[in-house]
């Protein structure tokens, strides 16, 4: 992917460098089989690989206008790809010379995906997230390296 800085060669990698950010935080570090958290994804893709994150915090007393917001910024700017992170879930979106790539973490690769499955990712984010879930949907450009979340 052009404008990365950092291209991890594993989830070890990953991790090692995460927990280097979690200890500059002054925050424990995750254990061998610890579960990377949606801000741990954010800051992992701007401060390592050098990326654009623009993360929005879903709720669902504001579900239709965190769906507007997404919608907008998807619009307004191309993206690299898109993720969502629900508890230990993460999905993410990434547009290839075919189409679109689903990569998923409960699925053992990679699969096709239409190309309105941005959109629908976006819905069922904001239509998953309840009192008890907090559902988080990433948009990942070129650019600026920083990690911003947006909340209503």
């Amino acid at each position: 992917m052009p404008g990365v800085r950092h291209a991890p060669g594993t989830v070890q990698e990953i991790r090692r460098d995460v927990n280097r950010l979690r200890r500059e935080a002054n925050m424990t570090e995750l254990g061998p089989l610890g579960w990377f958290r949606s801000d741990d994804i954010g800051e992992y893709l701007s401060k390592i690989a050098g990326l654009n994150v623009e993360e929005f915090a879903c709720t669902a007393e504001t579900a239709q206008e965190d769906l507007r917001a997404i919608q907008q910024s998807i619009a307004q700017r191309p993206f690299e790809f898109v993720y969502s992170t629900a508890g230990q879930h993460f999905r993410a979106v990434v547009p290839s010379e075919n189409g679109y790539e689903l990569f998923d973490s409960l699925n053992a690769g990679p699969e096709r995906a239409p190309a309105e499955s941005v959109n629908e990712m976006a819905a069922q984010v904001v239509t998953a997230t309840s009192q008890a879930r907090l559902e988080r949907f990433g948009i990942v450009r070129q650019g600026e390296a920083t990690y911003t979340t947006r909340a209503r």
